[in-house]
Formats: C-alpha cells, sequence, structure tokens
C-alpha cells in the first residue's frame, strides 16, 4: 500500500488488538501468580469478567458462521489494568487482548504503535512464563484489530450519516426531513490477509463515558494468522491496521477530515 492518511486529531476513543490460541488450561488460578508479578508493577488493578466467546468465521460464500473452538470453556476472563484506566490486558484460556481507552477525563490517542507493542511486549511475557511453568506453548489461530470512533453528529442529528459517511443520502426530497436516527452495517473481505478475513463497519448511535450522545463507528478486522506464532500474528495486525486506517478515510466523508485534522 501507498502511505497511509494521518489525522491530527482522530475521533478514536477505543482500540483493540488481540489473539485467540488453543485453550491452555494452566492459564487460571493461582497459577497466574508468576504472570501477574510481572504485570503487577504497570497494571496493578485486576478484575474478573466474563469469559468471551471464541471467535468465528463466515464462509467464502458468506454462508452460516462457524465457531472455531477447541477444549472446554474458559472459566473466567481476567483485566489487567493500569493507573490511569487507560490500558488493559485481556486474558483468558484461549485470548490475549490489549486495550487502549479514552477515558474520563478523555486521555489523548498514543497512536497504534503504541498499542501493537504493548501488544508484543504482553504475548512475549505470556510466552516466557508459558515455558518457564512448563504449560505448553502458544498455538495462534486468529487475530484482530478493532477500532471505535465516536463521531459528533452534524447538528446534533443522530440520522445524518450523510455528514459522516461518502455519498450517504440526504433524504432532502423526504416529506418528513432527514431520519431522526440511522444504523449502519457493512462488511468488506480482505483475500490477501490471512484466511476468511473480513472488514466489518458499524455506525449507530450510543453514549460516552461523559455522557454526551455521539455517533460510534466500529471497525474490525478478524482472521486466520498465516501461522501459529506472534510473529504472523503480529503481521497479520500491522496488515489489518493498514486495512482499517484506509479503510476509514475512504469511508468517511470528507467535509469531516478537516475537524480531524487530516494530513496526509
Amino acid at each position: 500500500m501507498s502511505e497511509l492518511p494521518d489525522f491530527e486529531s482522530p475521533p478514536v476513543i477505543e482500540v483493540a488488538c488481540g489473539v485467540q490460541f488453543r485453550p491452555i488450561a494452566g492459564l487460571r488460578g493461582m497459577a497466574l501468580a508468576p504472570l501477574y508479578n510481572k504485570w503487577r508493577e504497570r497494571f496493578p488493578t485486576v478484575e474478573e469478567q466474563p469469559p468471551l466467546p471464541p471467535l468465528v468465521e463466515a464462509s467464502a460464500t458468506g454462508g452460516p458462521m462457524v465457531q472455531v473452538f477447541l477444549g472446554n470453556s474458559p472459566d473466567v476472563r481476567r483485566w489487567f489494568i493500569d493507573e490511569s484506566g487507560r490500558d488493559l490486558v485481556q486474558l483468558q484460556q484461549d485470548r490475549l487482548i490489549v486495550n487502549w481507552r479514552e477515558g474520563e477525563p478523555r486521555g489523548a490517542y498514543p497512536r497504534f504503535s503504541t498499542v501493537r507493542e504493548n501488544l508484543s511486549s504482553r504475548l512475549s511475557d505470556l510466552s516466557e512464563f508459558l515455558a518457564e511453568e512448563e504449560l505448553g506453548k502458544l498455538e495462534i489461530s486468529h487475530a484482530e484489530v478493532s477500532y471505535i470512533n465516536a463521531v459528533e453528529p452534524p447538528g446534533g442529528v443522530l440520522g445524518a450519516l450523510d455528514g459522516i459517511v461518502k455519498d450517504w443520502p440526504t433524504f432532502d426530497g423526504h416529506h418528513l426531513g432527514r431520519p431522526a436516527g440511522a444504523r449502519a452495517a457493512l462488511e468488506f473481505l480482505i483475500p490477501e490477509v490471512g484466511e476468511g478475513t473480513r472488514l466489518a463497519v458499524t455506525l449507530g448511535p450510543g453514549g460516552r463515558v461523559s455522557g454526551e450522545v455521539a455517533l460510534f463507528m466500529t471497525m474490525t478486522v478478524q482472521g486466520r494468522t498465516d501461522g501459529a506464532s506472534p510473529g504472523a500474528a503480529l503481521a497479520f495486525i500491522d496488515a489489518a491496521h493498514d486495512h482499517l486506517v484506509r479503510s476509514f478515510a475512504e469511508i468517511t466523508a470528507e467535509s469531516q477530515h478537516a475537524n480531524w485534522g487530516r494530513r496526509s
């Protein structure tokens, strides 16, 4: 790809990067203590959450979704949170995900390279922990990258997607005027990145942490990695990120780009 679009103030409020791997039964309970000790200084707060369901794949023909999962269901998902509450590591028996969240008060987006480096470091920590405790090794099957953007609707009208999405109809000829609310879902195939890889885009109204109402544009790339190693997963994530950034610029209305400080 050529040079990626760049925005000085993108409307990003959350970024997540993660992998799914063959379930490891030892990633539970007190057995995690040595790993937590590695992370305690940077991520001192630990919370328990319900486990995430396995990633799913769609057939090449757009047929039924097929679950990809081996072994027993993970019993719990643990959150490891930094002092600011913005950086988060999620771990369960078959998943490792890192998140950056805008938080409240709002924090500046540190850019994708920072989130990626966090994932790379956590993958290294997890691989070392598994080797030291003789629990096996990571066999990664899938990876995912997700961006959540909170976009201020033009004029405060939640149905005015024509001010957000390029080539969206204005409905100016409709006798009731513009819709008061709107939702959209798009899906694109990415055949050159992994296997069964797709970009999913959803738009719809929602509330920010501050209580403000905004249009949320969520963009997610998920797919099977070309290899089971952390390196293969990171290569997938890099390619997925490039498609996400390019698609964001191509889908959104050019009238918004000045608001976000587009530089390239």
